[in-house]
């Protein structure tokens, strides 16, 4: 002991006092670190409900061949991870003191953690389990057509048409987003319109895709038929069709009529290559009040169907009224599209 000079009182050196310090905090970390002692679950006891999982990345994707999981597990004394695939038979061989070929085809994430939990539980009381999916191998479908990116793409339970083109770089510039073709493995075909999903809200266009299903997006250049649909129709612009169309047909896939068309004349104006214009007045209202199909003329590319408000519309008032198509369907460019088909 040192003696202080000026109370005349004995002091403990600084080092012997951090010694002592230094010695009770590294007890206490032994004793922390210490592993708690598991003992086996006994018969007939419960154990404590486990925390849920993240599990997949869409929980309702059904495992199957060729799919890798990683599955991670806590005995209480031991953290334990693999990466897991299952074999061409469904079959997946797990550790963690199971030790045994495990048939996770046709499980879920969520599922299979289950089935490691319960061979766990018959050694440890608390084990804790964990399946997380990392690639998705055994499901897929075909993406081809105008689109950013196309080839064979794994999908889940929940992938829809929309995502799954969004999910590969998007749409391209000329693709057709009203004709989007799936094609099931079994044969069967579905036309999907991108536009009634996005601007309407119609999300029963946006079908989930299945295996091996077959996503086709078509090009507008594609198209044989285009007709511009100007006036009192729900949803005016340019329409394209695969097929030739009649007038009812054009309406149709135009929204059909506004409140406030007058039905009694439709015109339909049809350029001509070397100048100039042919109109046809069309009483319409004859022909879905009457039945009158001999007024549904068969429409050509490149026409226009024009919808007048007024009753007392004239010819001379419609070709005013369509100046600026009448002069892009005249363009040599367009020309070159419309009428070699």
């Amino acid at each position: 002991m040192a003696s202080d000079p000026r109370t005349n009182r004995r002091v403990r050196p600084r080092t012997a006092l951090w010694a002592s310090l230094a010695l009770l905090l590294s007890a206490s970390l032994v004793l922390a670190q210490a592993p708690i002692p598991q003992t086996p679950a006994q018969p007939g006891q419960q154990p404590a409900a486990l925390p849920p999982s993240p599990g997949m990345s869409s929980a309702g994707y059904v495992l199957g061949p060729g799919d890798s999981i990683r599955v991670t597990v806590w005995t209480g004394n031991d953290y334990l991870e693999q990466t897991l695939t299952l074999a061409g038979d469904g079959t997946v061989m797990v550790p963690f003191f199971v030790n045994k070929l495990v048939p996770a085809a046709g499980l879920t994430a969520i599922q299979l953690r289950e089935l490691i939990q319960s061979n766990l539980q018959k050694v440890f009381l608390n084990p804790l389990v964990q399946v997380i999916g990392l690639s998705f191998e055994s499901k897929r479908a075909s993406l081809m057509g105008e689109v950013a990116s196309t080839g064979y793409f794994p999908i889940d339970a929940q992938t829809s048409i929309l995502n799954f083109v969004l999910q590969h770089g998007g749409f391209g510039p000329k693709a057709n987003l009203s004709e989007v073709q799936v094609t099931r493995a079994d044969g069967q075909k579905l036309r999907v319109n991108i536009y009634e999903i996005v601007i309407k809200g119609d999300k029963t266009q946006d079908v989930a895709l299945k295996p091996n299903d077959l996503v086709y997006v078509p090009s507008l250049e594609l198209i044989g038929n285009k007709y511009f649909m100007l006036g009192e129709v729900r949803s005016p612009g340019l329409l394209f069709s695969p097929e030739p169309l009649t007038l009812l047909d054009a309406i149709a896939k135009s929204g059909t009529l506004t409140q406030a068309a007058q039905a009694k004349h439709v015109f339909v104006i049809r350029v001509k290559p070397e100048g100039g214009s042919d109109v046809k007045d069309i009483r319409f209202f004859d022909l879905y009040r009457k039945g009158d199909l001999t007024t549904n003329v068969m429409l050509k590319s490149g026409d226009i169907v024009y919808v007048p408000r007024s009753p007392l519309t004239r010819v001379a008032d419609v070709l005013n009224a369509i100046i600026p198509v009448t002069s892009f369907v005249r363009d040599l460019a367009y020309l070159g599209t419309l009428f070699t088909q």
